[in-house]
């Protein structure tokens, strides 16, 4: 991959959510190959090791459109590439000191809302993935509300 500052990061995250939601519009009127061709056009144009799927860009439903098109392959590594995202960021925020962590709860929050809603999907669609996230999602969950309470 090549560098991107977070400016551009930003401008491409916009063009693949355009690219989304182009496909989707043409998913809702029935022209599925087209659709299929919009988020290939963009995986390949706008590849993820340059510019990571995430959550707020998105990538749920980029990977949703991939889950209703039948491509499972892409989807499970979009929508893992988000969970694994927030598991990470989590994993992090637990690492905090009581202090830090407190004061980081909203992004804790969202974090874990991110991680559900991805694992939720994974389980819509019967994802071999979804069990895996769903434990991890789980612990962490619980990991956090014992944090909390401390």
């Amino acid at each position: 991959g090549i560098y991107l500052d977070q400016t551009v990061l930003r401008i491409c995250s916009n063009h693949r959510r355009i690219f989304i939601q182009l496909a989707q519009e043409l998913y809702d009127n029935g022209d599925t190959a087209r659709a299929k061709e919009v988020l290939d056009y963009c995986e390949q144009h706008i590849p993820s090791y340059n510019v990571p799927h995430e959550y707020r860009g998105a990538s749920t439903l980029m990977s949703g459109l991939y889950y209703e098109l039948g491509d499972t392959s892409h989807a499970d590594s979009i929508v893992s590439a988000v969970a694994t995202n927030s598991v990470e960021y989590l994993k992090w925020y637990l690492g905090m000191s009581r202090r830090k962590f407190n004061l980081s709860a909203q992004e804790v929050a969202t974090h874990l809302y991110f991680l559900d809603d991805a694992v939720r999907q994974m389980e819509q669609y019967g994802s071999s993935l979804a069990s895996g996230f769903r434990a991890q999602c789980d612990d962490l969950y619980r990991a956090v509300q014992v944090k909390s309470a401390d």
